[in-house]
């Protein structure tokens, strides 16, 4: 079942992102004068420059760089290896850092053009895009608390055994000495 779920969050990581990016495609040519792709680069930043060059200067590079997403599903379903939770936040913080840099690097005025075509499926998909990345830190913190050997849950309580935990696991308190 581990493997199942484990191959699931992996496929669904990166085909969620694929399509995001397949939308911020979209809204680049939503504009007839031609939009800027902006949103597709946002999704890969700040690998997205490498992607958007002519097709005779591209290298294997920049097909790499389309497995950016899959690699952090594959460290998000690894999280429980310090390394992976620490490449994948990595990579996540180098995509805001590329954010902020492709911001400054971007023609507003094509932009604007294709905000003024279609304002609120661009707010639809900005709100999408956070909340996945809240998602993402979400699935890479997560832990379920352990049980210890008669069952019960760690604090005494039912309740923890079926629900996610965001801390990490507690020293049962309900220990008796031995006699």
């Amino acid at each position: 079942m581990k493997v199942v779920k484990g191959t699931a969050i992996i496929a669904g990581i990166a085909v969620w992102f694929y399509g995001m990016l397949f939308f911020g495609f979209l809204f680049s040519g939503v504009v007839p004068d031609g939009g800027d792709p902006f949103l597709a680069k946002l999704v890969l930043a700040p690998f997205g420059s490498v992607v958007f060059e002519p097709a005779a200067d591209r290298t294997i590079f920049s097909w790499l760089v389309m497995g950016i997403w899959p690699l952090v599903g594959v460290l998000v379903v690894l999280r429980r290896f310090l390394v992976c939770r620490v490449l994948a936040s990595g990579i996540l913080l180098l995509n805001y850092c590329g954010i902020i840099s492709l911001t400054w690097d971007t023609d507003w005025y094509h932009v604007a053009k294709v905000w003024n075509s279609e304002s609120a499926p661009i707010i639809v998909f900005l709100t999408v895009y956070l909340s996945s990345q809240i998602c993402l830190w979400f699935f890479l913190f997560w832990r379920r608390r352990g049980l210890n050997p008669s069952g019960a849950s760690n604090g005494g309580s039912a309740r923890g055994m079926a629900s996610g935990q965001l801390t990490a696991a507690v020293p049962d308190q309900n220990c008796s000495a031995v006699r």
